[in-house]
């Protein structure tokens, strides 16, 4: 069916951007002023998508214990569908005590044998980085690290992970293991998005477990307020990692950098490209207006009205005169039956000629068929409008 395109300045925003003329030249300039010395980095809005910074965002490194991300992820979907719960008692198993603890690796101090809740066993991930925690999580939710590893990558995929592949549940150094920085901003966002509970385990500032008492690996959560989450990652092969995430007001953003050389270098540069981000772009939800209504044939009404289908977001320039513009993508005409929530068409959303988003547009009520004589009537005012939109 034809589709036919509107495009109106919105209305929506509260704001109109001006004193700097186009920020674009200025935004350059800044991000090249950051100076990351990561090699790779990255710089999204969480409830947007839309990316602020990238740098060598699909370079291929280990990913340390950025890994544990994805089994907190895991964790959190087994929770959120009752598979399991935060009060199960979970046995210790000798290879994951004693895999933490013959690899001196950073732990969570279990004891073989013994029960733990899985709530500790969460902390001891989120804040200790315990590698017999993870361990302990993967044989619990999935009978075997082996099991549990497949579930990673199976969940990698399904969230468009492309260049990331898991061959265990901790990070430690494996062949043919890798991750990017969008790849680990895209799980990140999934985990913030999805499972929001997770931010008061990410930014605990210590967790006692076994009278041992561990701080966060993450330094951020000490040094500023916003912070929401969520890892830090470290080999000796992959470098320093941090995947960090940060609230202020409605923007919610998530930072990415890899291998670099230092513990504070790795929260310094996450530090830079947060303000950075919050500097320069605020995040506001899209409330459309002027809505086209469709003109429907066959039925019991003559037209329908459209609704967004759910809650959107943009993320948009400070300071800019860029307008905000939405171009409507709808058909010109419908046919009943037409359902409630049926998908009818698009609204995309630009500042400038920069995309933003689009927004799935849906029937606001239903629209029966209307009596014999109608559809006819209408059959043969459809045949004709067919011939026109054709020619």
């Amino acid at each position: 069916m034809h589709l036919a395109r509107y495009k109106r300045v919105a209305t929506l925003l509260l704001s109109v951007f001006f004193l700097f003329g186009s920020m674009g030249v200025v935004h350059a300039e800044e991000q090249d002023s950051l100076g990351l010395t990561a090699p790779s980095a990255f710089l999204m809005d969480i409830r947007s998508g839309r990316v602020l910074y990238e740098k060598d965002a699909d370079w291929r490194v280990q990913p340390a214990s950025l890994a544990k991300i994805m089994t907190m992820e895991l964790l959190f979907e087994d929770l959120k569908t009752g598979k399991v719960s935060l009060d199960d008692q979970v046995l210790v198993s000798e290879e994951a005590w004693r895999f933490a603890l013959d690899r001196n690796l950073s732990r969570m101090f279990l004891e073989v044998n013994t029960r733990v809740s899985l709530e500790d066993l969460l902390y001891g991930i989120a804040v200790s980085s315990g590698n017999d925690a993870s361990l302990v999580i993967a044989e619990h939710l999935a009978g075997s690290e082996e099991a549990f590893v497949r579930r990673m990558n199976e969940q990698a995929v399904k969230l468009g992970m492309d260049n990331t592949v898991f061959q265990n549940s901790h990070g430690l150094t494996a062949e043919n293991q890798y991750t990017t920085a969008r790849d680990m901003a895209t799980l990140g966002q999934h985990l913030l998005l999805e499972h929001p509970d997770s931010i008061p385990y990410m930014t605990a500032k210590e967790f006692t477990y076994n009278n041992i008492r561990q701080p966060n690996y993450n330094g951020l959560v000490y040094k500023d307020d916003r912070i929401t989450g969520i890892k830090t990652g470290h080999t000796s092969i992959a470098g320093y990692h941090l995947v960090a995430s940060a609230l202020e007001g409605e923007t919610h953003l998530i930072s990415v950098v890899l291998s670099t050389d230092s513990a504070a270098t790795r929260e310094n540069e996450s530090l830079a490209l947060l303000n950075y981000g919050f500097r320069n772009y605020e995040t506001q939800p899209v409330k459309l207006t002027d809505l086209p209504n469709i003109q429907v044939y066959k039925g019991k009404d003559k037209e329908i009205q459209l609704v967004a289908k759910e809650e959107a977001w943009i993320t948009i320039t400070k300071n800019s005169k860029q307008e905000i513009t939405t171009e409507y993508i709808v058909p010109d005409f419908l046919v009943a039956p037409i359902e409630k929530g049926q998908e009818i068409g698009e609204a995309r959303i630009y500042e400038g000629d920069e995309y933003l988003t689009t927004v799935p547009l849906v029937a606001k009520t239903d629209i029966e068929k209307g009596g014999f004589f109608k559809v006819l009537w209408d059959s043969i005012r459809v045949f004709f409008k067919s011939l026109v939109v054709r020619s």
